[in-house]
């Protein structure tokens, strides 16, 4: 038990390179006990390629129509919010320049991927 979090996890990623040009990660998580657990992923890519410059150009669309505020500590208060008429809603697609014109602090949230739980879609493009 770690963290007093019940029972052993075991955990699985693959990262899949499509034909279509695509990043697919894979997770799998098995526990000998009923836990908690949020699989998440951090990797950062410049998709102009690695010394091409800052990021500020690429164009980000997220199928999200809710995210969870955080507080001062960067942590999820609890509450899912809209993302209608704020720095969020990116179901539109935006640059990344634009996002940090409208949010200087940067982006540390959790987004709500629109759709049914555990029915396969894209969340990001």
């Amino acid at each position: 038990m770690e963290e007093n979090y019940p029972g052993e996890l075991t955990c699985y990623v693959t990262y899949e390179l499509t034909d279509e040009k695509e990043v697919i990660i894979h997770y799998k998580a098995t526990t000998t006990e009923a836990t908690p657990i949020n699989l998440t992923n951090h990797s950062y890519f410049n998709l102009a390629g690695h010394g091409s410059g800052e990021i500020h150009d690429h164009i980000i669309s997220l199928n999200a129509n809710y995210y969870t505020p955080v507080d001062e500590t960067l942590i999820p208060t609890g509450s899912i919010s809209s993302v209608i008429s704020t720095c969020f809603d990116l179901r539109e697609p935006k640059s990344i320049q634009t996002l940090f014109d409208m949010n200087p602090e940067g982006f540390d949230h959790n987004f709500c991927i629109t759709g049914d739980p555990g029915i396969e879609r894209k969340a990001a493009w």
